[in-house]
């Protein structure tokens, strides 16, 4: 008894009292730390994170950059390694000071000049620093910006000016001066110490069909693909490595362009790597091998093993080899041969387990998921592991080895092998599911034994996709090919999505009852079949499942809750933007992340609890919200907390009880998604530009877009009036006719002149002077939609007969009779359109001719035109159905304006 009194006495002694939070508060629970663990030991059991790049320098000393630590490190002689460059915390600051103190942010290459200066492309700054001899750190070039079709680099530039990509490769040459690649620009230039910048290789046009042009000729005026790596021997001759032709350049002293090696007979692969050596023997990647280029001799295979990658590697002083993987430099000596580590324990380290979360570090943050008990679990996708926070505030690892492969089925959890998990799930049992992508299986771990739950191993499946790969029987004997996300259910059920099976586009979803029985959810294609994707899915607290469905352009959410069909959530769809994660809380409000903002959908309020930009939301909130904040994931806890993953800065936040947030007063205006006014077509909830015509009618979707109750068109002068109860659309800041005015939907007429605004226009939406974010449109000649009884885009058309009645089943129109339809999109007319008018005696027909089709037959157009006592924007179609028509029933109607046709799907009836 005493025993356990003690012993529990220390437990509590050692586990950390966490302070109250906030209400609306937000708080670091993992990741992020600046503990870096092994300064001072032995390299081999260094915890090395995300190391880049490594080089011996001419001190003989190896160097590596850590992208994840934000540090340099260097081996010592005597096998010890220490910090050379960086504190471990991320930032900008420190030229002109001690390397030591400054900050770094996510440093990637490493070149060495002739006066034994290291030159540190810094990826996150998009910057080039240097670190002298006397072990201060300068900056060198690069404006910070990166590189992008807004800020290429242009002649005349200084290194200060110069913008980088985060992909530069560098490289010093024997006069001090720095070679980069400029990747998006093919292009390589050169960096002097004065700050002069010049081009060296490429121009910027990437190469034809044929591959590069200007080989052998200056090299200025080639034609490079992706150059990706670079190396200068020591006479100044500087060699490419182009991935994108897979070959590779020498740029000699007179300038001049010539490949030394590839493409064929010899194929090259991850082109990220280039060395030379002190006889200027270049050395290159080839698979599982380093090649060697010698000057009068050719290539030669240098040294092949499977085992060691060597797509990122150096060449040593005495021509060892140096393989960088993220947490491990292996040290491979040709001659023996003997392959060692050189610095890191690996991806078997701990990493910060075993003490506070907060201290510790994530290198691949992924997935997230909370427990009935509060435990949080998070995926790392780079050390292959999932790992649980306590509600103590400890961090332990939960699940995978830190080996990639797959083993550990019946045995502790921390000993499997995973490659690659993706996200996590847990039940109300606290039973814990992983998607392991790469071993294409869901696992399962209760009580600390992994077991497999989904999935034999099978990367494709070749069945059809809702009969075949196992559906229908169980999970475990079923295809289930590299899944990533992954939801539970309150029954114990789990939906799973396969994110690349053989016979359907991307999306797939499937659900695993709490038997092990599986099946595939009923597939929706809102866009037509095509490449779909579902970034975001979540269940709610009745267990259905909202899944967010994006194909090119177009996006909306959709309810599942098999075996009901799958219903849009249309009001979701209507404000809401992209969803990269989202989750309900137990009252079934939902919250979704879209990277930079996280929102939750409380209707009558703004949906914005904060961005990233720190505002709006809570003070507290914005506190804690960096530049580089990505909201990746998101959780609920079991009291309504919020929990995401910062992809930014690799990182686990917490906001407590984020219903105290102070929203702001005013309602967020926001357009979900514009469609034709007649046909409904059109990219629904969508961010891609929208063709429209002038004149045509428009559908506006979205949230807070006018008053609860519908408002109609008012009429001033014999113009529709263009602000409804304080309710305006505006076209590149031209007020639109409007027809009619709701909360959800609005409908408003292009104006005529809008073909005239350079470069396209845009559309916004005014409402009480609050203006929403402005949506990009593009302009056609013609969009030509016919109107619908039901207005839904298709099915029986909006048409009268000759004698003036509804065109219908029971009434409808007999060979050679007249009809009349009516359309919108027809663009513009003779005499040009007034923007709004009522037609009266003059009646503007279009500019293009009409023509119509009956079931693909020809029917005479009498008429095409303005529709007397209807607004300027719609048209009316008079047609004649064709004497000899035979056809009976419902017959498909399209009429054709210029070269545009109406969308299939409208029909007429036509009866004997």
């Amino acid at each position: 008894m005493l025993f356990r009194v003690l012993l529990l006495a220390v437990v509590c002694l050692l586990t950390p009292i966490l302070p109250a939070q906030e209400p609306c508060s937000i708080e670091r629970i993992a990741g992020g730390g600046s503990v870096l663990t092994g300064v001072g030991g032995p390299a081999v059991a260094a915890e090395i994170l995300g190391a880049m790049d490594a080089r011996v320098g001419p001190d003989g000393l190896l160097y590596i950059a850590d992208q994840a630590q934000d540090v340099i490190w260097r081996v010592l002689g005597d096998g010890s390694i220490e910090v050379f460059a960086g504190t471990g915390l991320r930032g900008s600051a420190g030229d002109g000071g001690p390397a030591k103190s400054a900050l770094l942010n996510g440093p990637t290459k490493l070149t060495f000049g002739p006066d034994g200066s290291l030159y540190v492309f810094v990826a996150g700054d998009f910057r080039i620093r240097r670190i002298a001899p006397d072990g201060m750190i300068h900056a060198f070039a690069g404006s910070g910006a990166g590189l992008s079709s807004q800020s290429y680099y242009q002649p005349g530039m200084t290194a200060a000016e110069l913008p980088l990509p985060a992909n530069a490769a560098i490289a010093a040459g024997p006069a001090g001066e720095v070679y980069a690649t400029l990747a998006l620009q093919h292009r390589v230039v050169r960096i002097d110490l004065d700050g002069t910048v010049t081009p060296l290789a490429g121009r910027s046009e990437s190469f034809g069909d044929d591959g590069p042009i200007g080989t052998p000729g200056p090299a200025v005026d080639a034609y490079l693909g992706d150059p990706r790596a670079v190396a200068v021997d020591a006479a100044g001759n500087v060699y490419i490595a182009d991935q994108g032709y897979d070959g590779i350049f020498r740029v000699n002293l007179d300038g001049s362009l010539e490949t030394v090696a590839g493409p064929d007979p010899l194929r090259l692969f991850e082109l990220r790597s280039l060395d030379v050596d002190d006889q200027a023997r270049l050395y290159f990647p080839s698979a599982a091998a380093v090649h060697r280029l010698t000057p009068g001799a050719g290539s030669a295979e240098y040294f092949a093993d499977s085992s060691v990658p060597f797509s990122v590697f150096s060449i040593g002083p005495s021509g060892e080899i140096y393989s960088v993987r993220p947490q491990t430099i292996q040290r491979v000596d040709p001659a023996g041969p003997t392959i060692e580590v050189a610095a890191g324990v690996g991806s078997s380290g701990g990493f910060g387990e075993g003490g506070p979360a907060a201290n510790a570090r994530f290198v691949g943050i992924g997935g997230l998921a909370v427990g009935p008990l509060g435990d949080v679990y998070v995926v790392d996708r780079d050390l292959q592991r999932v790992r649980v926070i306590r509600p103590g505030g400890l961090l332990e690892r939960f699940a995978g080895s830190g080996q990639s492969g797959f083993s550990g089925d019946g045995g502790p959890a921390v000993d499997a092998a995973l490659n690659r998990p993706e996200d996590v799930a847990v039940n109300a049992d606290g039973t814990v599911y992983i998607t392991d992508y790469f071993n294409h299986r869901v696992r399962s771990v209760e009580g600390a034994v992994i077991r497999t739950f989904a999935g034999q191993g099978a990367s494709l499946c070749n069945d059809d996709p809702f009969s075949g790969c196992g559906n229908g029987g169980p999970a475990v004997d079923a295809t289930v090919p590299r899944p990533a996300r992954i939801a539970a259910t309150p029954d114990g059920a789990i939906y799973v999505q396969d994110t690349n099976s053989q016979r359907t586009p991307r999306t797939w979803m499937r659900r695993i009852s709490a038997a092990g029985l599986i099946e595939a959810v009923e597939r929706v294609f809102p866009f037509g079949v095509g490449n779909m994707d579902t970034p975001a899915i979540a269940v709610d607290p009745a267990g259905r499942l909202l899944a967010f469905v994006r194909q090119s352009g177009d996006q909306a959410y959709y309810f599942f809750d098999p075996p009901a069909a799958p219903a849009p959530a249309a009001e979701l769809s209507a404000y809401l933007p992209y969803s990269s994660s989202m989750a309900f809380d137990s009252g079934d409000v939902l919250y979704v992340a879209d990277g930079l903002t996280l929102r939750r959908s409380v209707p009558g309020q703004s949906n914005i609890v904060f961005t990233a930009d720190g505002a709006p939301g809570s003070e507290s909130a914005a506190l804690l919200v960096t530049d580089s904040t990505r909201v990746a994931d998101l959780a609920i806890g079991p009291d309504d907390d919020v929990y995401f993953t910062d992809s930014g800065n690799q990182a686990v936040f917490r906001l407590h009880d984020p219903q105290a947030c102070a929203l702001p007063a005013l309602p967020e205006v926001a357009i979900g998604g514009i469609r034709h006014g007649a046909t409904f077509a059109g990219p629904v909830f969508s961010s891609a530009p929208v063709a429209v015509a002038p004149g045509e009618i428009l559908a506006i979707f979205g949230r807070h877009l006018g008053p609860q109750t519908l408002a109609g068109a008012a009429l001033q002068d014999g113009r529709l009036t263009t602000e409804i109860a304080g309710v305006r659309v505006l076209i590149d800041g031209r007020p639109a006719p409007m027809i009619f005015a709701s909360a959800g939907q609005l409908a408003a007429i292009v104006p005529y002149d809008a073909d005239s605004i350079p470069f396209g226009p845009s559309l916004q939406v005014e409402v009480d002077g609050v203006l929403a974010e402005p949506r990009e449109l593009s302009l056609t000649d013609a969009a030509p939609g016919i109107f619908t009884l039901d207005s839904s885009g298709s099915g029986p058309g909006a048409i009268l007969n000759q004698d003036g009645s509804l065109n219908t089943a029971d009434n409808p129109a007999k060979p050679g009779s007249i009809v009349v339809l009516w359309a919108t999109g027809e663009g513009q007319t003779n005499p040009p359109g007034v923007d709004g008018l009522v037609a009266g005696d003059v009646l503007p027909q279009p500019l293009a001719a009409v023509s119509a089709q009956l079931q693909g037959v020809n029917a005479e157009v009498l008429y095409a035109g303005a529709a007397p006592g209807l607004t300027a924007g719609v048209m009316q179609v008079n047609l004649r159905v064709p004497p000899d028509f035979s056809a009976k029933g419902p017959i498909p109607v399209t009429i054709r304006v210029g070269s545009q046709y109406s969308p299939a799907g409208v029909t007429v009836f036509v009866g004997p």
